[in-house]
């Protein structure tokens, strides 16, 4: 089988063929929501940049790394293309996920996202990606003492 054709099928059936389907999708959200309002696509800084926090995520499952990737091109597409999914709902989805799991507060790392601001080049943009990394820290350590 391909590998494409297997990420496909993966992707239509992720929650019921990837372990712990729930913690991959809750790391997409967050890294869909610090590449939406860099325009109105991922540019190829930001793709890399994907690439790179995926496979630091996953160093040793190249599978699920690019199925993480995939997941975050999916929840672009929801967002900006179909507006199946508001970006404020993103952000009320994502802090929902870490006041019922608050484990997943340890999957937020501020630090690492960082990659992506090297691909930001408007000034209200940067500002606008510090917020949402503020933010992100906060709900961290808020959640992730509990």
């Amino acid at each position: 089988m391909s590998t494409s054709l297997k990420h496909k099928l993966i992707n239509m059936f992720r929650e019921v063929l990837v372990h712990h389907s729930d913690s991959l999708a809750f790391r997409a959200k967050l890294l869909t929501l610090l590449v939406l309002g860099n325009g109105d696509t991922i540019n190829e800084c930001e793709k890399e940049a994907l690439k790179e926090i995926a496979h630091s995520f996953y160093p040793d499952d190249h599978d699920r790394a690019q199925i993480l990737l995939e997941a975050v091109y999916e929840f672009y597409d929801k967002i900006t293309e179909r507006n199946n999914l508001v970006y404020d709902n993103l952000i009320r989805s994502i802090e929902e996920d870490v006041r019922n799991k608050p484990r997943f507060a340890a999957k937020i790392d501020p630090q690492l996202f960082g990659r992506l601001k090297v691909c930001i080049f408007d000034d209200d943009e940067k500002v606008f990606h510090d917020r949402l990394l503020a933010f992100l820290k906060e709900l961290k350590d808020t959640y992730g003492k509990l």
